[in-house]
């Protein structure tokens, strides 16, 4: 089973990350959660072939009846915030989202890279769209992770007005917004350079 990621629609350049990965495999059944909503208030998405919609649908619903609800009731035990911020997103995906977060992801990659010549730190950067991890490592041949280096990295950026996620235990994950200017892309990466200078000389 696939694991969570916490990350919000669209933020691969795509509308769900596995789309990048149609012809290697198809999901039969996708549960999308929060992203959709960019956290603001909760919401979910579930979406299924029709073959498995035809074996699950008519349990389901009958599940939600005898918990005082219906299809119609799905909008009720909901909220309209929300909903509201789920078709906010959908409305900033469908104005050029996808194309801004392909270009900038690709744009703030290459930053990060020339970045990890100037820093052995840096054992790796990964990502697609500005959905973007970059590995901190004490050595890059051995792999050996640089997990203090991480938190002190997270410290300074938040001290010097960048507010970044640990991501595992010697990761970082950049995942700005998806109609992120390139202006604050270059901003974030530059702090994120003078941050990683303050941690790694602490």
């Amino acid at each position: 089973m696939p694991r969570a990621a916490g990350h919000a629609a669209g933020i691969g350049g795509l509308y769900f990350a596995y789309f990048a990965y149609v012809g290697l495999f198809s999901p039969y059944l996708s549960l999308y959660l929060a992203g959709i909503g960019m956290t603001i208030a909760q919401i979910g998405l579930l979406m299924a072939v029709p073959q498995v919609l035809r074996i699950v649908g008519p349990p389901f619903w009958g599940w939600l009846a005898d918990r005082g609800g219906s299809g119609a009731g799905l909008l009720r035990i909901s909220s309209a915030l929300a909903c509201a911020s789920a078709l906010a997103t959908i409305q900033v995906i469908e104005d050029g989202g996808l194309d801004n977060a392909t270009r900038l992801g690709e744009h703030a990659m290459r930053r990060l890279r020339a970045m990890a010549d100037r820093h052995a730190s840096i054992g790796d950067v990964r990502g697609k769209g500005l959905m973007i991890g970059v590995e901190l490592v004490k050595d890059r041949r051995t792999k050996e992770r640089a997990v203090e280096l991480r938190e002190e990295l997270v410290r300074q950026a938040f001290l010097h007005g960048l507010l970044m996620l640990g991501c595992g235990k010697n990761s970082v994950r950049l995942t700005p917004p998806l109609n992120v200017s390139e202006a604050h892309v270059d901003e974030a990466l530059e702090i994120f350079e003078a941050a990683l200078n303050a941690a790694e000389n602490s």
